[in-house]
């Protein structure tokens, strides 16, 4: 059996002619390009981004997001999950990592990491993995800034899949109650929630702020969390 990181080397590698067995569309679909000012005030991070801060970006894509920080002087590292995806920003990065080796990432590196249309392609294992050891290598003042998918009809444990299809089609959906659980068990804490964005397609699209569990500050973003979730909580 094909395994994701097969599914998304040949992604990363542009084969038109690999669709994905259950929408039928090509794989390349798949690798997304958001990236620039309009990611970075979504997930509520603009500013933040200036010159000579370190940024882990979680996901390659197309690589427009690692070149726009590029461009404005940051210091940019990669993880993925294939070698394909990482040699095509190798010229824009100083680091780039394999999501297997996560745990080689230094400690108390990184003043932010960005993960943007990741988590609804990996299983709560993976989630759980990569949440614990980017905390451990951000600074004690840098943020993981996360985007990731619910349901507007709702997702509790009995609907919750991870099967290989949702993985390469992005299905995997979490409500906030879920992703919560999640974090707290890999050590961390929401300290921000945006607004839903609802589409079409009957996707809920979030976006959170997670911090080390020991950060003490209690300002305006975690009043701001506290009081979203009393508006958002499902599952």
């Amino acid at each position: 059996m094909e395994t994701i990181e097969e599914w998304w080397d040949d992604c990363h590698r542009a084969k038109q002619d690999r669709l994905s067995p259950v929408s039928k569309l090509s794989c390349t679909y798949f690798v997304s390009d958001f990236g620039g000012p309009e990611l970075w005030n979504s997930l509520n991070i603009a500013n933040r981004i200036s010159s000579n801060v370190s940024v882990l970006e979680i996901g390659v894509g197309g690589g427009n997001d690692i070149r726009e920080l590029h461009a404005r002087g940051v210091r940019v590292h990669a993880l993925d999950i294939t070698p394909a995806a990482l040699d095509k920003v190798q010229a824009f990065t100083e680091g780039r990592w394999l999501e297997s080796d996560i745990q080689l990432l230094s400690e108390r590196f990184f003043d932010i990491a960005i993960s943007h249309l990741v988590t609804q392609h990996i299983s709560n294992e993976t989630l759980s993995r990569q949440i614990r050891h980017v905390l451990r290598a951000l600074k004690a003042n840098g943020v993981f800034a996360m985007q990731f998918a619910d349901r507007i009809t709702g997702v509790d444990k009995e609907s919750y899949s991870e099967s290989l299809d949702c993985q390469r089609e992005g299905g995997v959906c979490r409500s906030l109650s879920m992703m919560e659980e999640v974090v707290t068990a890999a050590g961390g804490k929401i300290t921000w929630l945006s607004q839903p964005r609802d589409f079409p397609q009957g996707a809920r699209w979030f976006n959170i702020h997670i911090r080390d569990k020991s950060f003490g500050w209690r300002g305006k973003l975690s009043d701001h969390y506290r009081t979203a979730t009393r508006h958002w909580r499902k599952g």
